[in-house]
């Protein structure tokens, strides 16, 4: 999980850097819109997107950051646990490990409840106020004095507002461009990305960036119609109100006002200019893209690891129907502590192949000798419990 975050996270983060510096300050908001969303899908996919090479190697593989019982990071690459350990862990299988994991699966509950709750809310005031129903769309009339915002195909405004025509043309542009472009598909896209990803904050910025690009581009598109910024930047600040409804709404006065009206000032740069600046931000996106992807690999890897790594052949001492000693009073088998020892060094992610010499069957003493001696091992390990420790164990 840690090396996903990583990887995904430098992509996103080259990502927003080349937002920045080259389309952020654009009008081209189209673009901007399948930027921004294409870069989110591809920074958490990028992951999972495998590339076998012979130039590269992949960094941010999980032995990098193996966690102990303890939840700690362990960069140590040597030693097996302590057998007592293991034989605790038999008794008892939570660790302190799993606290973490624990509190990122509760914290996905508590956004899922946010996304839901947030999505019915909405839903709720639409079917609870009156509506005036368009071809494209619908007015929904709320009591309460509020700015107006958009969600889906409503647009939610002040009743007394309305009725007092104290809308202005430009407005009503404006939340169409929401309704028309479906802008409310991409932020439920990026809240549902949120409820895995919540504790990414880039993905914020993301979610941030997404929205404030669909104002923008609403608000192009109300200047377009009406020719007039000065009467639209009025009805920007006259709209203003500190509450919000919800998360999901594209609304009126959401953002930062400043940003708008500046952004509102600003003339178009050349086309040709704009795309010099589409074909470095791309490519500098799919390098780094093509450079996290990067499996390394040889001609001949399974001969290249046997090579290189140390052998271990490891003998459990009981399997099949040879079960083991049982303490007096029958709560702990030694069958059952020394798989559970062959179960944690299976989990050890180490640079030595270690080869078992038997699972549950019968092979005898001598050709579990025999297997050892092909196989040409650095190390062999037998467990077995002896009778003093079942004995203190089982007490």
């Amino acid at each position: 999980m840690i090396a996903y975050f990583l990887e995904s996270g430098i992509l996103m983060a080259v990502s927003l850097l080349c937002y920045y510096i080259l389309f952020g300050s654009g009008k081209y908001f189209t673009f901007n819109r399948i930027y921004l969303l294409a870069t989110l899908v591809l920074s958490l996919a990028i992951p999972f997107l495998q590339v076998d090479t012979v130039y590269s190697t992949n960094y941010f593989d999980e032995s990098h950051f193996n966690l102990d019982d303890a939840g700690e990071a362990s960069f140590s690459r040597s030693g097996l646990r302590d057998i007592e350990d293991t034989v605790a862990g038999v008794k008892s299988t939570f660790h302190a490990g799993n606290i973490i994991p624990t509190i990122y699966t509760m914290g996905i509950f508590l956004m899922l409840f946010r996304y839901l709750r947030n999505a019915w809310a909405l839903r709720k005031l639409a079917a609870n106020s009156k509506k005036i129903d368009h071809r494209s769309h619908s007015i929904v009339l709320l009591d309460q004095d509020t700015g107006p915002f958009s969600f889906m195909h409503w647009i939610f405004v002040s009743k007394a507002d309305y009725y007092g025509n104290k809308i202005h043309p430009s407005v009503w542009s404006h939340e169409l461009t929401h309704v028309k472009n479906r802008h409310s598909l991409d932020i439920l896209a990026v809240e549902l990305f949120l409820v895995i990803f919540y504790i990414n904050p880039l993905l914020w910025v993301y979610r941030y960036l997404i929205k404030l690009n669909h104002e923008y581009a609403a608000d192009e598109n109300a200047i377009h119609s009406f020719q007039d910024i000065e009467s639209y930047a009025d009805q920007l600040i006259r709209f203003i109100h500190p509450e919000n409804t919800g998360q999901f709404e594209c609304s009126f006065n959401y953002v930062s006002t400043k940003k708008r009206i500046m952004m509102l000032t600003k003339t178009k740069i050349n086309k040709v200019l704009f795309g010099n600046k589409i074909v470095i931000g791309v490519a500098l996106v799919f390098a780094t893209a093509a450079l996290l992807s990067f499996n390394h690999v040889t001609d001949n890897p399974s001969a290249a690891n046997e090579a290189n790594q140390v052998v271990v052949v490891i003998d459990l001492g009981h399997g099949g129907n040879d079960r083991g000693a049982v303490s007096s009073d029958g709560r702990v088998k030694e069958l059952e502590i020394i798989d559970a020892i062959g179960a944690k060094i299976k989990e050890l992610n180490l640079d030595s192949r270690f080869i078992f010499s038997r699972d549950d069957e019968n092979i005898s003493l001598q050709d579990r000798a025999k297997l050892a001696t092909e196989k040409k091992q650095d190390y062999f390990c037998r467990f077995i419990l002896p009778p003093a420790k079942m004995k203190s164990k089982a007490a």
